[in-house]
């Protein structure tokens, strides 16, 4: 109404009005990115996707004890341009997934055609740790995020929060952790301005909430992302 959100429009016709809307829907954005917030970039976009496995030799001997401790592999092999990990949930069982950023690393060493799918299959079926290991029914987990410092995360009666700005660490993910700790930082903004004598919901009034962001959620945000693209980009030699 006259610029301002007023609420949302859902399912075709169903409609709901609320003194604040809160985009909390993910890379998708499409609240943040009606109302020009966020600009969400595919270069950007990382992807992942991970299968929980029985029967993982947890102690092969041509590899690194994992019974306790987690792998992760920077390299571009199994992962161009990202990572691989292989995480102890028990004895015999692991959590096995893989992760990437279409970067310039993936586009000079991926395979035509090959899917993130393609990657981890491709890594499991050659590794001998998963030599007689299989996938646990329904234990298939994907995702993605954008690794990029955010512009905006609010407007006038709008609050953008978790992967919507994003808020997932560009190092190592942490994507539950963070979500939680920006709508914490979206609730106490919300709470503050309401409980106001004056009640203000403009952009000014909600610009408290990036200054909870950066101290709270993801500080030393900049130097974060500097790291991340030294090490993604880095060749397997170093």
């Amino acid at each position: 109404d006259d610029g301002v959100i007023e609420g949302v429009r859902y399912n075709g016709d169903e409609e709901v009005y609320a003194d604040v809307v809160i985009d909390a829907t993910g890379p998708a954005a499409p609240l943040a990115s009606a109302l020009d917030v966020v600009d969400l970039e595919r270069e950007n976009q990382a992807i992942g996707i991970e299968y929980e496995m029985e029967g993982v030799e947890m102690n092969h001997p041509e590899y690194a004890d994992l019974r306790r401790a987690m792998m992760l592999r920077l390299d571009h092999d199994i992962a161009p341009g990202g990572y691989s990990w292989i995480f102890a949930t028990g004895e015999d069982t692991a959590k096995v997934g893989i992760c990437y950023i279409q970067n310039d690393r993936h586009r000079e060493f991926a395979e035509a055609g090959k899917t993130v799918d393609g990657y981890l299959d491709d890594w499991v079926s050659r590794d001998p740790r998963f030599a007689d290991a299989e996938k646990i029914d329904g234990k298939v987990h994907r995702g993605s995020a954008h690794i990029q410092m955010p512009d905006e995360m609010h407007t006038d009666r709008f609050l953008a929060i978790g992967d919507t700005v994003p808020s997932i660490d560009p190092l190592w993910g942490e994507g539950i952790h963070k979500g939680m700790k920006s709508a914490r930082a979206a609730a106490a903004t919300v709470d503050r301005c309401l409980t106001d004598s004056k009640r203000r919901l403009d952009a000014e009034s909600l610009e408290v909430y990036e200054r909870l962001w950066h101290r709270d959620v993801a500080p030393r945000m900049k130097a974060r992302l500097m790291l991340t693209r030294l090490l993604y980009l880095a060749p397997n030699e170093r």
